[in-house]
Order: structure tokens, then C-alpha cells, then sequence
């Protein structure tokens, strides 16, 4: 799916389930999933296969999501939490009994 951004660049959006149900088995594990994510390049074209992340829901997420937004952080990578209409940059990820916080910096 693309959808048109405040700029002129079109943005292509991949859902984390389509990439799981596509990558997972091939990385055999989450660690080495989110590594792929973060940090993998497609092989015909040696782009990054994503240049940020989009994170969605009520600012909390499972472990596999709060791997991949923590690596992309530490790599520089641009991450947004979707707060209802309003995008919000992620500064780090807050880990909680069973559930990661998103962390946008901002007070509660």
C-alpha cells in the first residue's frame, strides 16, 4: 500500500504481519527478525528494506514490536507512534510487566 505524505514523497507501508508471515521463517527466530527489519537491504536493489517505523494502538506494545522499534532507535532510524490522528515521534521504548510503553517524551 503507498500513501501520499506531506511531502511530495510517496511512502509504501508494510504491515508487521505481512512481513512476519514473509521473514519469519527464513530468520528462524525474533531476535533475528528484527534485526532483518531494522537493519536488512533488499537484495536487488541495496535499499533498506524499511527506512522508519510506524507504530499503532494505545501506546503499548508486545515484545517483538518493542525489539524492532528499540534497534531501529539505536540505529538512528526515524520511529512514530500513530496517537489516534496525530503522528508522534518515539523516543524510546518503556518496558512494563508483559507490555512495552511507547515513550514519545511527552507527560502523560
Amino acid at each position: 500500500m503507498a500513501v501520499q505524505t506531506a511531502t511530495t514523497r510517496t511512502v509504501d507501508l508494510v504491515d508487521s504481519l505481512a512481513w512476519y508471515e514473509s521473514r519469519f521463517a527464513s530468520c528462524g527466530d525474533w531476535d533475528s527478525w528484527a534485526l532483518e527489519a531494522v537493519t536488512g537491504k533488499s537484495y536487488r536493489s541495496r535499499q533498506p528494506y524499511f527506512h522508519g517505523f510506524v507504530l499503532t494502538g494505545d501506546g503499548e506494545v508486545g515484545q517483538g514490536t518493542a525489539k524492532v522499534a528499540s534497534l531501529a532507535l539505536s540505529m538512528g532510524k526515524s520511529v512514530y507512534w500513530l496517537n489516534g490522528t496525530k503522528l508522534c515521534p518515539v523516543v524510546k521504548m518503556d518496558r512494563h510487566p508483559h507490555r512495552w510503553r511507547i515513550n514519545t517524551g511527552e507527560s502523560a
